[in-house]
C-alpha cells in the first residue's frame, strides 16, 4: 500500500521564526521520510557595501536591511 505524502508550507516576514518552526517540525515528525527545501537564500549578497550604501540601492526591499 502507497503512503500518502504531505506537504507543509511555513511562509511570513522575515525575522517571524519560519525555520524555528521547520526545526521544531522536524524535530517532532524525525528525519527519516522528510525533505525541507529551503528558499531563505534569495537575496544578493551586498556586504561589501556599507549599510549606507546598501540602503541606497534602488528597489531596497524594507526587509534587506535586516539580512544584510
Amino acid at each position: 500500500m502507497t503512503q500518502a505524502s504531505v506537504v507543509i508550507g511555513v511562509a511570513g516576514g522575515s525575522g517571524s521564526g519560519k525555520t524555528t518552526v521547520v526545526h521544531r517540525i522536524v524535530d517532532s515528525l524525525g528525519t527519516d521520510q522528510m525533505t525541507v527545501l529551503e528558499h531563505d537564500r534569495y537575496y544578493r549578497d551586498r556586504s561589501d557595501l556599507r549599510l549606507a550604501e546598501r540602503a541606497a540601492l534602488p528597489g531596497m526591499p524594507l526587509d534587506r536591511l535586516a539580512r544584510c
